[in-house]
Formats: structure tokens, sequence, C-alpha cells
């Protein structure tokens, strides 16, 4: 939530007039703070009169954490701002998930003047799937192993367009992908008369 986020990436693309968004203002830059108010990204970009501007903005992971580690390589992310959609091309799901926000324009007139910050609402990429045990027993540990969701599609292409705000995914219908919530060694314990969660992150689909 916004109490939360400390690091994200950002798209940013100027115009002039009624032309196109020819200018890159800021390509794939991270963007981090300590505390949530006051942003930094090097190098500055500056703006410039008579302007309109769009950004774009993402953050795929460690959000919270200090660190650039919420990037995607150029060939995995971008943002085209004549249609104001973001791309994430051939995303993999792990377990960190996948945010996105588009500003929306923002012009700037005859003088600069105090142009006030861009704002940026973040919705989510992924869905989530939790299941949730419950251990009926009055004396015994419940023991989780080996849960799984087969037939998913876990590498996908999706947009997020500013016209709609909706994420969009191209699935690929054999669906061969497999979502391991608990695997190996990794088991979910559950006391008596007790519950316990976990879950994973997955593509939305049907």
């Amino acid at each position: 939530n916004k109490d939360n986020i400390r690091n994200f990436y950002v798209f940013g693309w100027r115009k002039v007039g009624n032309g196109t968004f020819n200018d890159p203002v800021l390509s794939n830059v991270h963007v981090s703070s300590t505390n949530g108010t006051v942003w930094e990204y090097s190098p500055h970009a500056y703006w410039q009169t008579n302007s309109t501007y769009r950004f774009a903005g993402y953050a795929n992971g460690d959000i919270v954490n200090q660190g650039d580690d919420c990037g995607l390589a150029n060939d995995n992310v971008g943002y085209n701002a004549d249609s104001d959609v973001v791309t994430f091309t051939n995303y993999s799901v792990s377990d960190k998930d996948l945010i996105v926000a588009i500003s929306g324009d923002k012009e700037i007139g005859n003088t600069i003047g105090v142009p006030g910050t861009v704002d940026m609402s973040f919705r989510h990429m992924l869905s989530m799937v939790k299941f949730t045990f419950l251990n009926a027993s009055g004396n015994s540990t419940l023991k989780i192993k080996n849960l799984k969701i087969n037939n998913l599609d876990m590498n996908a292409t999706g947009t997020f367009a500013y016209s709609n705000k909706k994420a969009l995914w191209e699935i690929d219908q054999t669906r061969s992908g497999v979502c391991n919530i608990l695997s190996g060694e990794s088991v979910l314990s559950v006391a008596a008369e007790q519950s316990n969660s976990v879950d994973c992150l997955v593509i939305p689909q049907n």
C-alpha cells in the first residue's frame, strides 16, 4: 500500500502541441524513497514549457526494501505513451507481486511555475490464490506438503491501459504451467483446533 512502497521504475515521454510523444524523458529509471514522501532518481529530468507529459511506473516485487531489485529488463517492459499502454513481454511469475500505474496527461504551459508532483495510482497485474486449512482435531498437528495448481499459464505477455485501468494477458490455451505452492521440503503446519494459510501469485486466467 501507499505506506510501504519505497521503490519503483518509471517511463516518461514528452510531446509539443498536437504531435506525438517522441521525447523520452525517463526510460526505465529507478525511483526510490526512504519515507514514502520524498522521491529520488538519477539522472534528473527537467520540465520544459509548452509540453505535455505522460508517465508510467511499475514494480516487480521488493517495493519495501531499499534497492533496485524490482526492475525488469528493457526487453520485458515498455511504455507506449501515444497509446498510453504499458506492456510486460514474456513475463514469468515468481513470488514477486507486479504493480503498475499510468499518470495521465500533465501539461506545462508558457511558464513552468510550480508543476507539483506526478500522481501514481498503482494496481495489481497478478492474482493471489490463497489456501486456508482448518485443523478440527483437538490433539494433533496437521502437516500439508506438495501443494500445487496445475494447468496454468505462468509465462505470458500482458498489457495495462490508462483508458480502462485493466490488466489484460495473452493466455496460452495449452496451459502447461504449474504453481508450486508447497514443494520439496516445504511444509505447512496447522496446530490442533487452529488454521493456517498459504498463497501463491498467478497470472489472471479462467
